[in-house]
């Protein structure tokens, strides 16, 4: 071919990437896909990423229409593809108040995995939906860089919503030994102060407490699972004693194990309430321990 007919070739080849690129194509895509999972998904992928970054907002439009799970993954895999520079015209949408939008969107970034990625992903932190605040911290707490930990100390620290606080601290044990466990020794220091706390964060601080895997932490369920009813308001006491033998059941270890299996034989200082679960938890540990379901 000569210089003329390949050039020829390519303004063919332009036109038709213009023609197939027109709206009302998109448009009766957007139709096709919203009412069936297509066979040929990887063609239509392949069609839309040649389609290039030109046409992110047409592939937008598609995608707020289409309510099929598998179809909407398709059209994010295929914005990541196309949008990998643009970044920031997927984050405008995160105050949206269509949190599968905002979901698909934080899909997208998070296929891009551009260097800022859970900065963008923070300013969901602030959104109205609680459901979106707390899936996007718990996002931010399973990654265990400085810089998520940042994010989770401040809710930890600052937060007026319980349920984040929760979460947040739930994340804890992911980080660090040097970063969280003063944060999680700061909060059991005060056990009287701890129960005073609603019901749902005393087993987030529990919970966190097993995670560690710490000395320290050990130390603390075992002092509670010890110490003799009578000295603290019976209650109470069995309460805490009940979360520490469920902080040991979810964190299995054989120092849990071992610290169980005692609770669970000590007919002079434990109700039978406590030894019941003491030893449930006990063969539920050792089970895991073992590799079995």
């Amino acid at each position: 071919l000569d210089e003329a007919q390949k050039e020829q070739i390519v303004a063919c080849g332009q036109v038709f990437k213009t023609k197939m690129g027109e709206t009302q194509r998109l448009q009766m895509l957007g139709q096709y896909l919203n009412a069936r999972v297509p066979e040929d998904a990887e063609s239509i992928q392949s069609y839309l990423i040649c389609l290039g970054e030109t046409a992110i907002d047409r592939i937008m439009n598609i995608l707020e229409v289409v309510e099929i799970a598998e179809n909407r993954t398709l059209l994010t895999q295929v914005l990541a593809e196309v949008g990998k520079n643009k970044v920031d015209v997927f984050a405008k949408h995160f105050s949206d108040p269509e949190s599968t939008l905002i979901k698909d969107m934080l899909d997208v970034i998070d296929r891009i995995d551009p260097p800022n990625k859970f900065d963008l992903f923070a300013q969901v932190l602030s959104h109205p939906s609680p459901v979106l605040r707390m899936e996007v911290l718990q996002t931010i707490g399973r990654n265990p860089s400085k810089e998520c930990f940042e994010y989770i100390k401040k809710t930890v620290v600052h937060s007026d919503d319980q349920q984040l606080r929760n979460v947040a601290i739930r994340a804890l044990p992911n980080y660090d030994k040097a970063m969280s466990l003063p944060m999680v020794m700061d909060m059991i220091e005060d056990t009287k102060l701890l129960m005073k706390k609603e019901l749902a964060e005393r087993k987030a601080v529990f919970g966190a407490v097993g995670q560690m895997k710490a000395k320290e932490t050990n130390a603390f369920l075992k002092t509670i699972l010890t110490t003799k009813r009578g000295l603290l308001v019976n209650k109470g006491l069995e309460e805490m004693k009940g979360l520490a033998i469920e902080a040991f059941e979810h964190a299995p270890s054989m120092t849990g194990l071992q610290i169980l299996a005692q609770v669970a034989q000590d007919k002079k200082q434990q109700s039978i309430e406590i030894r019941t679960k003491a030893n449930k938890a006990a063969l539920i540990v050792k089970s895991k321990l073992l590799g079995k379901k």
